[in-house]
């Protein structure tokens, strides 16, 4: 059974502030008004007079629409979307010393229609898992770590020290998170996107990052010595790496990454983020004491306009492998949450995801927001068919409580289909699309 978690973060935001601004925006026009008033009421200048009203006037429209755009940003900030910035990739303002202790706890329900026994029992349901986080601050120094626990395994989501060097610039050190394409996540499912299947998704290893934040601009340079566990025979690991079995020997080692995005502020519209992302690092294999290396590049952008969420990723990746004689070139093996499965050594990479969030505001039901998420592999390998995966489904927010329901449906899909052991490498000529109905429900702490 394979079941996923994921980490929604939640702003909260204060509605009275938007009040206060309304009083002091009108006690601030009263006194202007007040004191212009006496001064022109000393001078019979008509034409002086029609030319300070003009002038308040500009200036109360200039505040009406910075209180517009005010209320504009709660609406995206309580938004159940994943949050455009958090301490994984952009820095927020200075946390107060202290710890902070959080996590998720979440259940499942699967219906898939390529499994006899899911047919049969109409769907299966169980513990998904739980999810402790800790963050502490002391000073410049802070520390963030996040341990999550499923029925078959226990594992390190991430775990870092930081160290602020200004409000703008900061060093992690640890398991932190990889900067490539979008962050946190490109994907809006619970179920994540194609992406996160091969690694280039939500990814993290262990090693330095450095975080250089100066607005519009955002810019990350990181090294990672190796993936987050440092053993590659491990495969219970929450993201996905290159790991060895039997006579595949390749490890990730040596990685070195940079990120640089840019924010077009569109005023009360929205935003448009757009990024580059670079990677290159080495492949170690354990039997020929060789290094082969890996390769990946990416190109995305995130509009956010009111309610409406856009996010495209166009990326290309490539694993040149130093295999001994008789092992095949063409893929390359890599493993997450217990399982392993071949991935085509080189291919193109895109990903469109919408999403668009229909606040509420009731008793129960907070807010709903639809997404439909699609991505494709498109491998470089003549032989190989391509890989599909779309994701049409629905978050309902209910104060803590975070609801997924999904429509997976998958071609050449690992756990999307009957295909897992070829699925992201040779794939089936005559595969179908498969499909599956899932419920993901999780309290947030």
């Amino acid at each position: 059974m394979f079941f996923n978690s994921r980490r929604y973060y939640n702003y909260s935001f204060q509605p009275n502030l938007v009040r206060k601004i309304r009083k002091s925006v009108a006690y601030a026009l009263s006194i202007g008004l007040g004191f212009s008033a006496t001064s022109l009421l000393a001078d019979t200048d008509a034409a002086a007079l029609q030319k300070e009203m003009s002038r308040l006037k500009n200036q109360l429209k200039v505040l009406e629409q910075k209180l517009d755009e005010l209320k504009t940003t709660q609406q995206r900030q309580t938004s159940p979307l994943p949050a455009t910035t958090t301490d994984d990739f952009s820095l927020n303002e200075k946390k107060a010393d202290g710890l902070t202790l959080g996590g998720v706890f979440g259940f499942n329900y699967t219906y898939r229609d390529f499994a006899k026994a899911s047919g049969t029992k109409v769907g299966d349901t169980g513990f998904d898992s739980l999810t402790l986080n800790l963050d502490a601050r002391h000073g410049d120094f802070s520390l963030s770590t996040s341990y999550i626990w499923f029925s078959y395994m226990d594992i390190l989501y991430h775990g870092w020290i930081g160290y602020d060097f200004s409000d703008i610039s900061q060093v992690q050190v640890g398991v932190t998170q990889v900067p490539f394409g979008i962050l946190p996540f490109a994907s809006n499912s619970w179920w994540w996107g194609i992406n996160h299947y091969i690694g280039l998704e939500g990814d993290h290893d262990l090693g330095v990052k450095w975080i250089y934040d100066p607005k519009p601009f955002n810019l990350q340079l990181a090294f990672f010595k190796n993936a987050e566990w440092g053993n590659p025979s491990k495969h219970e690991r929450y993201f996905y790496d290159v790991v060895t079995q039997d006579e595949q020997a390749n490890e990730e080692t040596n990685q070195l990454n940079a990120r640089l995005a840019y924010t077009i502020q569109h005023g009360s519209f929205g935003s448009t983020e757009i990024g580059f992302s670079g990677e290159y690092g080495q492949l170690y294999n354990s039997v020929t004491d060789d290094t082969g290396d890996h390769w990946a590049g990416d190109i995305h952008l995130v509009g956010q306009y009111g309610n409406f969420n856009l996010k495209l990723e166009l990326a290309k990746y490539q694993y040149d492998p130093r295999n001994p004689v008789g092992v095949s070139n063409k893929t390359i093996l890599m493993g997450g949450l217990g399982d392993a499965y071949p991935v085509a050594a080189e291919g193109t990479l895109a990903v469109a995801n919408v999403a668009y969030n229909v606040p509420i505001n009731g008793r129960l039901v907070k807010s709903l927001t639809f997404f439909n998420d699609y991505g494709v592999i498109f491998k470089e390998e003549d032989k190989f068919e391509d890989s599909h995966l779309n994701i049409l489904g629905c978050i309902i927010k209910t104060g803590p409580v975070s609801t997924f329901v999904e429509f997976i449906a998958g071609k050449n899909m690992p756990y999307v289909g009957s295909h897992m052991g070829r699925a992201f490498a040779l794939g089936d000529s005559n595969a179908t699309w498969e499909k599956m109905f899932n419920i993901n429900m999780s309290y947030h702490f």
